[in-house]
């Protein structure tokens, strides 16, 4: 394998590619050595690269080495999903109708299978085995397989190209290269944010000269980073771990490890996203955000907005909105309209019920396939918004309406959400 033989390459050549095998080898975006490697390629990327218009050839070749020296063997199975969405996008051209839907419904369909089989076929091998036993004994046989570095994010972001391509939003990249450079642009595929192509091209395939201002920005953004994972978050798992580990703990201290784990997993994910955000900036690449201050929404709904932002609107303009236009829940509504009365406000919420339920089970599931983070990812919220629809029509009813402001208690933010009712039963008994 081509990992192996760098591996080999780095073994017996002192230079710098060995070097930089050594560097980003089995590294995490909070590691010393990632930056160590953001800082030489940056100055390549300011200097050669920049003199020969090279930069985005750079990236896209400093993007490919890390990918394959973190992925291994499993990373080369990534470019069947790549390679399929890129071509499918270049044969549509010209397609119109039931052809290109069956090749849209396709490539969108491939690449979730591709997921599934990668990342969340114990899921589905757990139900099986839950439903049919023999003789006492498993079906089926958990599977052990390393899925690629990176693919949930790869899959969300070739999904959106496609589909943006499909809907005429964006128009398709025919350089394959190009299309590799945004789809593994390194510092966003292990932890996000959601990037879709439309959204990094415009930055990606610009010509870039060093800017002081924006560089020093993008090394605050990152050491920002290091401060909340380092000195924050992971003082905080301290006290949580010990917190947990204690089963004689009661009241106000298991109340304190439930607040205080929704702190870490804020910090922990969102220093993440700082450093993410910071090493784009270092190249000139802006990027979105993905947080906006969460813990000072109001309610539920507006805290979702602002936690993992990326990902809120990826589902929505991806599997909400599809869903609620699609000729089945058109139907349904039509049927309910008939039986329920056109006025009838149940009419109109049962199918975006329909809706919400499917887009926040996926989610969940794309969390992982457990479920427990079905059940705290995507569930929770979907009670959520049944809940609101229903009181409000009460509290509409009855006093004219009150602002729709409730507590922030959410069970995403528990390590396991299986624990949610042990743990809130020792904050009272």
């Amino acid at each position: 394998m081509i990992s192996e033989a760098l591996q080999q390459f780095a073994d017996k050549n002192e230079n710098l590619i060995g070097l930089l095998y050594n560097i980003i080898v089995d590294v995490s975006i909070i590691s010393i050595k990632f930056y160590a490697y953001l800082m030489l390629l940056a100055v390549v990327y300011y200097t050669l690269a920049r003199k020969f218009k090279l930069q985005w050839t750079v990236l896209m070749l400093a993007s490919l080495f890390f990918y394959l020296a973190n992925g291994r063997q499993a990373a080369f199975w990534t470019f069947l999903p790549l390679t399929v969405t890129y071509l499918a996008a270049r044969a549509s051209t010209g397609l119109n109708g039931s052809r290109k839907s069956l090749l849209t419904f396709a490539v969108v369909t491939f690449n979730v299978l591709f997921l599934i089989y990668f990342k969340e076929s114990n899921f589905f091998i757990h139900i099986v085995n839950s439903i049919f036993m023999h003789s006492g004994h498993p079906l089926l046989e958990e599977v052990s397989r390393k899925a690629p570095f990176g693919i949930s994010y790869i899959t969300l972001m070739l999904i959106s190209y496609y589909l943006d391509i499909s809907w005429g939003i964006t128009e398709q990249q025919k350089n394959p290269f190009k299309f590799l450079a945004c789809i593994i642009f390194f510092p966003i595929t292990s932890s996000g944010p959601v990037v879709r192509y439309a959204q990094i091209k415009s930055t990606l395939f610009e010509t870039h000269n060093f800017d002081y201002e924006h560089f020093c920005l993008g090394c605050q953004r990152i050491l920002w980073g290091f401060f909340k994972k380092y000195l924050i978050a992971n003082r905080i798992a301290i006290i949580v771990n010990n917190i947990y580990a204690d089963e004689s703990a009661t009241g106000i201290i298991v109340l304190a490890g439930l607040l205080l784990v929704a702190m870490q997993i804020y910090f922990d994910f969102s220093a993440c996203m700082d450093m993410v955000l910071g090493a784009g900036e270092l190249f000139g690449i802006s990027l979105p955000e993905n947080f906006k201050q969460p813990f000072y929404a109001t309610n539920l709904s507006e805290f979702w907005r602002r936690w993992h932002i990326t990902l809120g609107l990826w589902v929505k303009d991806y599997v909400l909105y599809p869903i609620l236009k699609s000729r089945s829940i058109q139907l349904l509504s039509e049927f309910l309209k008939k039986k329920l009365g056109k006025k009838n406000r149940y009419a109109k919420l049962i199918p975006t019920w329909t809706g919400t339920f499917i887009m926040w089970f996926i989610v969940g599931f794309w969390h992982g396939g457990e479920w427990n983070f079905i059940f705290g990812s995507g569930l929770f919220f979907l009670l959520h918004d049944l809940r609101r629809s229903i009181t409000q029509s009460v509290v509409r009813k009855a006093d004219g309406g009150i602002p729709d402001k409730h507590g922030l208690f959410c069970v995403e933010m528990l390590p396991d959400s299986t624990h949610c009712i042990p743990i809130c039963s020792k904050c009272f008994f």
